[in-house]
């Protein structure tokens, strides 16, 4: 129906009175989930194939070296190991040959013996056999001792027989070998053991002239030389050692021989210096009386 007109009998709703402003909501609790364990599953890795790398070629600059210049260095002394010698085969022996002279040119009367030389060999190595002894004479014979030179080897027994129709007395004040036979007459003869290398100056405690010189060695290798001064020492072990040439009346002299050395041909002088006799004085320390026999 056209220009119809409705009217209602309702009143509008009223506008609230106070409005809400920022309203927060209420706080809700929430129950804690519990995550569920996730098992990883493996993962193979694929090989990977590895391309080859080509190097590529790098051409050295060359390099000029600075010169230096060395440090002065003082060498140490070397001490030379000492090289033991090869031990000669057993048994194995040599034979030591030579000649000896005297110089006599230093004395007033050339009246040496060359007879009275000894020449001895030491080994340088200590022997392992017993040193071997002997027994000798030294007579009194015409206000003599006879013989003036004697070698013999540490502990050898000595004996002074008595030739001459007077009394003699025969002493030594030698350090290695004090003794003191006292007077005795012909047919008798004492006895004297030398125990200690040296050389023992033996006299008569009544006639000054009297003189007797033993040299007593630590070797069985000794020998005295002839009327040509020639001497031969044999069954010498080869090994090294000394070669000594003992005179009363001069120094001794000694030679360093090995086993490589000429042992065959060896020569040697040694110069006399003392005399016959030389002064001494008797056993008590004083000087010897004019004797009638």
């Amino acid at each position: 129906m056209q220009g119809c007109y409705y009217k209602s009998n309702q009143k509008p709703a009223e506008a609230p009175s106070e409005p809400v402003i920022n309203a927060v909501p209420e706080a809700v609790e929430t129950e804690p989930v519990k995550p569920e364990p996730i098992k990883p599953e493996p993962i193979k890795p694929e090989p990977i194939k590895p391309e080859p790398i080509k190097p590529e070629p790098v051409k050295p600059e060359p390099v000029k070296p600075e010169p230096v210049k060395p440090e002065p260095v003082k060498p140490e002394p070397v001490k030379p190991e000492h090289v033991a010698p090869k031990p000669a085969p057993a048994n194995a022996t040599l034979t030591i040959k030579g000649q000896i002279a005297l110089d006599q040119s230093k004395l007033k009367e050339p009246n040496a013996e060359l007879t009275n030389t000894i020449v001895y060999f030491e080994p340088a190595d200590p022997l392992n056999t017993k040193l071997p002894t002997t027994d000798a004479v030294i007579s009194t014979l015409n206000k003599q001792f006879d013989p003036s030179v004697l070698a013999i080897t540490a502990g050898s027994t000595v004996s002074f027989p008595n030739m001459d129709r007077i009394l003699h007395n025969v002493f030594s004040v030698s350090p290695t070998s004090e003794f003191d036979l006292g007077l005795y007459s012909a047919g008798l003869a004492k006895d004297v053991v030398f125990e200690k290398p040296g050389v023992i100056y033996v006299h008569c405690n009544v006639h000054h002239s009297m003189q007797a010189d033993i040299l007593v060695l630590e070797t069985p290798f000794f020998t005295q030389v002839d009327q040509n001064g020639s001497f031969e020492l044999t069954n010498i072990p080869q090994a090294a050692g000394k070669l000594k040439i003992w005179h009363p009346r001069a120094n001794i002299k000694t030679l360093d021989l090995t086993p490589e050395n000429d042992h065959k041909n060896i020569k040697q002088s040694i110069i006399i210096t003392r005399p016959e006799v030389p002064k001494h004085r008797n056993k008590f320390g004083k000087s010897y009386r004019r004797t009638r026999y």
